[in-house]
C-alpha cells in the first residue's frame, strides 16, 4: 500500500508541475522569471545599443546619399554650362576668324602693325636732383 501512495503522489506532483509550468508560460509570469536573469538582461542592453547604432548609420546613410546626389546634379549643371560656353566659343570663333584662329593672333593676310617706339627711361635720382650711382 505504502508504494502505490508514493506512486500516487509521484503522479500528482508531475501534473502539478507540468501544470504550473503551462501557466507560467502562457501567463507571461515566466518572462518575468527569465528577464530577471543578468545573461538576459546583458542580451537586451546590447540589442538596445545596436538598434540606436543602426538607426544613426540609417540616419548618417541619408545623409550621404543626399549629399551625393548634389554633387551630382552641381557636377551635371557645370557639365552642361562648359558644353554651352565650349559651343559659344567654338561658334565665336569661327564666325569672327577665318581658320578658326586663336584670339590675339594675327589674322592670314591682313598686315602686322609696327611696334610702338618705345621712349628710353631716365636714370633714378635722389632727392636734392643728383643721379644715383648703381649698386
Amino acid at each position: 500500500m505504502v508504494i502505490i501512495r508514493y506512486l500516487f503522489v509521484l503522479l500528482v506532483g508531475f501534473l502539478g508541475g507540468g501544470a504550473t509550468t503551462l501557466w507560467l508560460v502562457q501567463s507571461g509570469t515566466g518572462d518575468f522569471v527569465i528577464r530577471r536573469t543578468e545573461a538576459v538582461q546583458d542580451l537586451e542592453r546590447r540589442l538596445r545599443e545596436m538598434e540606436l547604432q543602426r538607426d544613426a548609420l540609417g540616419r548618417q546613410l541619408e545623409d550621404v546619399l543626399a549629399r551625393s546626389a548634389r554633387m551630382e546634379r552641381t557636377f551635371e549643371d557645370l557639365e552642361r554650362r562648359f558644353r554651352g560656353v565650349v559651343e559659344r566659343s567654338e561658334r565665336g570663333l569661327g564666325a569672327e576668324r577665318p581658320g578658326g584662329t586663336a584670339p590675339g593672333a594675327p589674322v592670314p593676310g591682313t598686315p602686322v602693325p609696327p611696334a610702338p617706339e618705345l621712349a628710353p627711361v631716365p636714370p633714378p635720382t635722389l632727392p636734392g636732383g643728383a643721379p644715383r650711382e648703381p649698386s
